[in-house]
């Protein structure tokens, strides 16, 4: 039951995640003990926090020493926006487990989050190589590799994971290749793209990319009244782009992290407020000591 749990778990399409909780459901009802199943158990939680994290905690206490539910505390850690605590759960799960590709990948992707990006890339790394048909550790990868600026690696590891899932993911397809310089190929993908707010940023970013500032600015314009007071973040990551960066860092100032954030699905990543260090439209205001203090009052950790 656990393994048939781990191979809906590990593909993770649409209703996946649903069967896979069923199965670690009656892995734990024949052995209330298994840790790893209530571990597992516990990621398929996609939408329910509460229930992920009470079957995380009895991982660990069944197991205290788990590396999936450390790590699966780093997730529910970033959840709560506690990011001081998400990498001391992750280097804890490390500690534990540093061969464990599922660790490797979710320890890589945490960490890139917070600002080590060269870090986190390298376990995203590690995790292809120990196990290359796992499409979240390519997926992981993608993100590692688009963090450190390297978009065309970022595209060449999405491509080998939508290989592994068969998964249509637009939207990061879309961002991926407006990032690498290739807004004219990202151009028609846009209106398979459901979300409004996703669609208008993209062609606001393609349209200025192409050299059409005027159509971009009409984008821009609706964007802004539409969804500027809750996204201020992508507001700033346009006005980058558009080269405004004293406007882009004041406007990061009305960041303010929510009560809960949740991981992104897998097309959502460009669409979730994963805030700042996340950003890789951001990437030209890292250096700025502006930038670092906004992060600061984040409560991101101290990047030495």
């Amino acid at each position: 039951l656990y393994q048939q749990g781990r191979y809906f778990h590990d593909r993770n399409s649409e209703y996946d995640p649903e069967i896979a909780s069923d199965y670690f459901s009656r892995a734990v009802k024949i052995d209330s003990g298994f840790a790893l199943a209530w571990a597992y158990m516990s990621t398929a939680q996609l939408f329910d926090l509460s229930k992920g994290e009470q079957y995380n905690a009895r991982a660990l206490k069944i197991d205290p020493n788990l590396a999936d539910a450390h790590i699966n505390a780093a997730i529910i850690s970033w959840s709560h926006g506690n990011f001081i605590q998400v990498e001391k759960d992750v280097r804890r799960a490390l500690s534990i487990e540093s061969e464990n590709p599922r660790v490797l990948r979710n320890a890589g992707r945490n960490l890139s989050y917070l600002g080590f990006y060269q870090e986190g890339l390298e376990l995203c790394k590690k995790a292809v190589e120990l196990d290359p048909l796992q499409s979240f550790a390519h997926l992981s990868l993608t993100h590692a590799f688009a963090l450190n600026g390297q978009f065309g690696e970022a595209l060449d590891a999405w491509k080998r994971e939508k290989e592994i899932s068969n998964r249509n993911a637009v939207s990061t397809l879309a961002h991926l290749l407006v990032l690498n310089g290739q807004a004219k190929e990202a151009l028609p993908l846009v209106d398979k793209i459901s979300d409004e707010k996703d669609r208008l940023f993209l062609m606001t970013v393609i349209s200025f990319a192409l050299n059409q500032k005027t159509k971009a600015d009409e984008y821009f314009n609706k964007f802004r009244n539409k969804y500027s007071t809750a996204n201020p973040q992508n507001v700033s990551e346009i006005l980058v782009i558009y080269g405004q960066k004293e406007e882009a860092l004041k406007t990061l100032e009305r960041v303010v992290k929510p009560t809960v954030l949740n991981f992104p699905s897998v097309d959502k990543w460009f669409d979730s407020g994963l805030f700042l260090m996340a950003s890789p439209y951001l990437i030209p205001l890292r250096d700025d000591p502006k930038f670092k203090e906004i992060c600061k009052k984040l409560n991101y950790p101290e990047i030495k």
